[in-house]
């Protein structure tokens, strides 16, 4: 299964749609395997990267149901390099760097690692507080020999 993600900046492209999209899917089938094919302007890139605006809403994916993996295809368009061979490899890039980010950030409840026994033990144990070091005074003498 897939959906395809055209330029998310366009008005038509709503976050809270997507997340309806993703509850609705969510109660009603488990996939196999899941791939957004997500299209940007490069002048997105970055609301994308730090999943502000209507890119929030791009977790309501973690509610969705899947059972093997989930991909994420970016194509990033609009850069401005004027040689088409170093768009190409910029291109590249870019999206080899905020694949993997996007994928973290939509990965679904179901394909996260559970935590294990010891992760959960050493959660729930209190947080050591430190003693800070003593400050310095007018009468701490250094002696240097």
């Amino acid at each position: 299964m897939g959906l395809d993600m055209m330029d998310l900046t366009h008005l038509d492209w709503d976050s809270a749609e997507f997340g309806a999209w993703c509850s609705e899917i969510s109660q009603t089938l488990e996939v196999e395997n899941l791939n957004f094919v997500i299209t940007i302007q490069a002048e997105n890139l970055h609301s994308l990267a730090k999943f502000r605006g209507n890119f929030s809403g791009l977790a309501a994916a973690r509610s969705l149901r899947v059972t093997n993996t989930l991909d994420v295809n970016l194509t990033i368009i609009g850069l401005d390099d004027s040689d088409s061979d170093s768009r190409e490899k910029r291109c590249k890039f870019l999206e080899k760097k905020y694949e993997p980010k996007i994928i973290e950030y939509m990965l679904p409840d179901t394909l996260r690692k559970a935590p294990t026994e010891e992760e959960h033990y050493l959660k729930s144990r209190p947080v050591e507080q430190t003693a800070a070091p003593p400050e310095e005074s007018e009468s701490t003498h250094w002696m240097v020999i």
